[in-house]
């Protein structure tokens, strides 16, 4: 087999810079870690800082806060999986989210109820606890996004139409001081049947991300629904939302969603049932694709964002939960240089040509 310069000769393929082909999406699966000595159930993935963070539940602890002596454990770790450092977080960490704008990690505690927050400082590896001005015995803090127009909160647990499922952060200093933007009796337009009506968001509500557009991304009803918030928060407020399906399948227990800004790249992922965070190594995906883990069909599957429908991505997840986007690690020095070795053999080859 003979390549031309313009392309590169790595374990005699040729792969060629300005090829127009593009493979079907594939995915390759391995360990990155598992959990850290006296601890179980992981469940939020966030990436920030040179770092990967996962937290750690137990999977025993009361998501009100009723249990005041328990604790969660948030890991941070390197890129390559090395257990950096832990922090004993109190009450159930549910949600957890790397803030770009600060550097600062936002420890979510108590999701169903008494919410509070611990922020984490990768340089200092400080905790500060924060509380909210105004606390709710029913309802909690599940997720957050943080966009340039401000923060975001998934408040869960709404018991009736009138209680709030979206709100935004207006004082961000101690307590935390929020304003309201969506309650579980807004009217949507159902994206599928283009019909208005109310989005199934009285469940639950849970994980929340930012679109490629800037929308608000939050799954709710019995997790089985998107909820697309655009621009929040301004009189031009507006909700789609989309109803998942598999063909025919139960859908239930969409813990997250995420979209691929690649066309290859890295997912972190935890499964909650053999205590794993898993390193997806993707390629072949059109970037802007949006993916989901869903927990009743044990996969991560791709989701069509005009009908719903779920197609399979990565299966045999049992107990799948949260997900986001990684940084594939740089190869080790000796890989880096056995390349430039080889390069410069192709180099060196063209030249005496």
């Amino acid at each position: 087999m003979r390549c031309s310069f313009r392309f590169l000769l790595l374990s005699g393929l040729c792969v060629g810079a300005g090829s127009a082909a593009i493979a079907a999406p594939s995915a390759t699966t391995s360990i990155f870690a598992t959990a850290p000595a006296g601890s179980s159930g992981p469940d939020s993935v966030t990436v920030g800082g040179g770092s990967v963070w996962v937290a750690y539940d137990g999977g025993s602890l009361s998501s009100d806060g009723s249990q005041p002596a328990g604790f969660s454990t948030v890991a941070r770790y390197s890129l390559t999986g090395t257990l950096q450092n832990t922090y004993q977080v109190g009450g159930d960490v549910d949600g957890l989210k790397y803030n770009p704008f600060t550097g600062l990690v936002w420890a979510l505690q108590n999701q169903d109820a008494n919410s509070r927050v611990t922020l984490i400082n990768p340089a200092t590896n400080a905790l500060t606890p924060l509380s909210y001005a105004v606390t709710s015995p029913t309802q909690g803090v599940d997720d957050l996004a943080f966009t340039k127009n401000g923060t975001y909160l998934s408040f869960t647990n709404p018991g009736a139409s009138t209680e709030v499922t979206l709100q935004k952060i207006v004082d961000g200093t101690n307590p935390i001081q929020v304003t309201n933007l969506l309650t579980a009796g807004t009217t949507g337009t159902n994206i599928v049947t283009g019909k208005a009506g109310y989005v199934p968001s009285m469940a639950n509500t849970d994980s929340l991300k930012v679109a490629p557009n800037g929308d608000l991304v939050q799954t709710t009803g019995s997790r089985d629904t998107l909820a697309f918030v655009h621009d929040a928060g301004l009189t031009t407020q507006s909700l789609n939302y989309l109803p998942l399906n598999a063909g025919g399948a139960a859908v239930s227990g969409l813990d997250d969603s995420l979209y691929l800004t690649s066309a290859s790249g890295r997912i972190y992922a935890s499964v909650s049932n053999t205590d794993q965070v898993l390193a997806i190594d993707y390629t072949g995906v059109t970037p802007g694709t949006l993916i989901g883990s869903i927990g009743s069909l044990k996969e991560i599957g791709f989701i069509n964002p005009t009908t719903g429908a779920i197609t399979p991505f990565v299966t045999n997840l049992p107990g799948i939960h949260g997900l986001d986007l990684g940084v594939t690690p740089v190869p080790e020095p000796a890989s880096l240089a056995l390349l430039g070795g080889g390069l410069a053999t192709l180099i060196g080859l063209r030249r005496r040509r």
